[in-house]
């Protein structure tokens, strides 16, 4: 109750500190409407007489720049040239067939209370799919009063969340994975992993560690097509070699967390790649001599990537040292105080018996993006690119349940298993997948609570004012923040860059870096949002993944994100554009700090003897 009492105080704070100091709420609604507008092409506009629709300078300027901005849909805009200036004016729809005015839902303050409450109610009660639920329903009533908010909560976002196509395909390649990993364990092919891994480190605990750590980071590394496949993949197929070497659940789903949608994102090859490729193309005129075409402008803002990368980075430095401080110091005590050394194996069994079937999931999920994408031009980076982009939930799922199928034709093939141990063995891991689904719903409930109460509009609306060098690190914090918030980076990429990017190109200075500095920063800071917030899916399949209690894994990697966050922001967004530090001289400072942080906070636990 301490810590109830706790969190609705903070909840209470927060929201009197924006509802005092943020952002102006007629201006949340203006970008709303002006951006969604925006995407009715078939809208015919009347002048609307008695002012209806809000409209504010704001709003104005950002259509002035060509920017359509937030999430509504009952206005249309018209354009006037008026001199030299291009004035915003908001009109009523009135011709039959195109958009009804029934009102103008204002986002204000309240449309914080669902994610706050979940992030609160999370980490208080400890219990992340009834804190998840509570948060859904409190925030629907927060907005839309209490019985509207119940009725919302059931037609407009558990419904709508149960029957999505998409996100059943996310539950079954979920449950299929964990289904799949069972039956490698019950066939004893994870046990000789570990064995082994144990014998090559000369039977030292702290070596064998220190392996299985590396192994999860670099594993990390090389699933970089998919940010879903990494998670379920990585955590799934080390968390057995994990409790057999000593390393707390909560260290594997940080490292599964950190190289999931952080390498996806820069990865040149991915499924994410399609998704920023077409957002910046319809930016592209503000890149002249950057680069002709969106794919461009990716490559050339790679280096600005700071927090992804140095996300990578600093994982790849908890992995190696095994110095941890905050709460995962705490995690990894109790891990290694609870290690017994890997028998040797009694079976017959073989590593490539836990690791076959991972290997046919990756080369499914290859091999059917590839086929998607056959009729795409170009060479087999466009094809992937387009397959993923045309099928990728799809093909997750398709994987998923290949790899089940291989798991267990190859146990029985090899007599390792019954068939009815193996598909027994199934079961079981789908059955313990059943809580932890409960707790994705909530999730992607909750996500669609803060699109109904506007909670992304509202915040977005801070960086009206935003100029100068100021741009790219208010742009990180405010997209950090959003997609904390909702717990969707590719929602805030779509919200943010179409406001980022004309604010950063229509500022004098060094357009090349400050514009690349800020578009990285709005991928970026959704980025390190997806990382931790407790709604987001990733976060939820990393923890489900590697089987550590969802809020014990948000509570364990957020002092690291956290970290990572605030030397991006320092050497990275702010160095580069005010201080004119190049990319790669801010990289190599962000990354002396982070290994500094890490000497200086980070401890080994006692009976680890492992070198630096």
């Amino acid at each position: 109750m301490k810590r109830l009492g706790l969190a609705s105080v903070l909840i209470a704070g927060v929201l009197g500190l924006f509802a005092a100091f943020g952002p102006d709420p007629a201006t949340a609604a203006d970008a709303a409407l002006a951006r969604v507008v925006h995407k009715k092409k078939t809208a015919q506009p009347v002048q609307d007489p008695d002012g209806v629709c809000p409209q504010t300078v704001a709003a104005a300027a950002a259509k002035a720049a060509g920017t359509p901005l937030g999430v509504a849909w009952r206005c249309a805009v018209v354009d006037e040239t008026v001199g030299q200036r291009l004035v915003l004016t908001v009109a009523a729809v009135a011709p039959p067939g195109s958009v009804e005015i029934t009102g103008v839902r204002v986002p204000t303050a309240l449309s914080l209370v669902g994610p706050l409450a979940a992030v609160a109610l999370v980490l208080a009660l400890q219990r992340a799919a009834l804190g998840l639920f509570l948060a859904v329903l409190l925030g629907a009533v927060a907005v839309f009063g209490p019985l509207t908010g119940l009725k919302v909560a059931a037609v407009d976002v558990f419904a709508p969340t149960l029957t999505s196509t998409d996100n059943l395909l996310i539950l079954a390649f979920t449950a299929t994975m964990l289904g799949m990993v069972h039956v490698a364990m019950a066939g004893g092919g994870f046990q000789d992993l570990a064995w082994r891994i144990a014998r090559s480190a000369g039977g030292h605990p702290a070596s064998a560690r220190r392996r299985t750590r590396m192994a999860t980071w670099l594993l990390g590394l090389a699933i970089f097509f998919d940010d879903y496949a990494n998670s379920l993949v990585v955590g799934s197929s080390i968390r057995p070699l994990a409790d057999r070497t000593g390393v707390s659940r909560a260290k594997l789903a940080y490292l599964v967390d950190a190289t999931s949608a952080a390498v996806a994102g820069v990865a040149i090859v991915s499924t994410w790649v399609g998704f920023e490729v077409g957002l910046l193309d319809d930016q592209i005129g503000r890149f002249s001599g950057i680069a002709d075409a969106g794919y461009g402008v990716f490559l050339a803002a790679l280096p600005f990537r700071f927090y992804c990368l140095l996300t990578v980075v600093f994982a790849g430095l908890v992995a190696w040292t095994g110095r941890d401080f905050g709460p995962m110091r705490a995690e990894e005590a109790r891990a290694q105080a609870a290690y017994d050394e890997p028998e040797a194996p009694t079976g017959a069994a073989h590593w490539l018996d836990a690791m076959g079937p991972v290997l046919v999931v990756l080369a499914t999920v290859i091999g059917l993006d590839l086929w998607f994408g056959r009729a795409a031009a170009g060479d087999l980076l466009a094809r992937f690119i387009a397959g993923a982009d045309a099928a990728g939930l799809q093909v997750l799922a398709a994987a998923g349940v290949v790899g089940s199928v291989g798991a267990i034709v190859g146990a029985i093939g090899r007599r390792l298993l019954s068939p009815r141990a193996a598909l027994s063995a199934w079961i079981s891991g789908v059955r313990a997948m059943l809580p932890v689904l409960v707790i994705l719903i909530c999730a992607m409930s909750m996500r669609a609570v803060c699109d109904q109460a506007g909670t992304p509009s509202y915040l977005a609306a801070m960086l009206t004012g935003v100029a100068g060098a100021w741009v790219p690190l208010i742009s990180f914090f405010i997209a950090a923040l959003v997609a904390f918030m909702t717990g969707s980076s590719w929602a805030t990429m779509g919200i943010l860059l179409p406001i980022v990017v004309p604010l950063a190109a229509t500022h004098p200075g060094p357009a090349s870096v400050w514009l690349l500095g800020a578009t990285a920063a709005v991928l970026d800071g959704a980025i390190f949002g997806d990382h931790c917030s407790p709604i987001s899916d990733t976060t939820v399949m990393s923890s489900a993944a590697s089987g550590c209690p969802h809020d014990v894994h948000v509570w364990t990697q957020l002092p690291y994100a956290a970290t990572v966050m605030v030397a991006a922001a320092l050497f990275g967004y702010a160095g580069t554009a005010w201080l004119d530090l190049s990319a790669p001289m801010a990289l190599l400072l962000a990354t002396l700090a982070l290994a500094a942080v890490i000497r200086g906070f980070g401890r080994r636990q006692p009976q680890s003897t492992a070198a630096v």
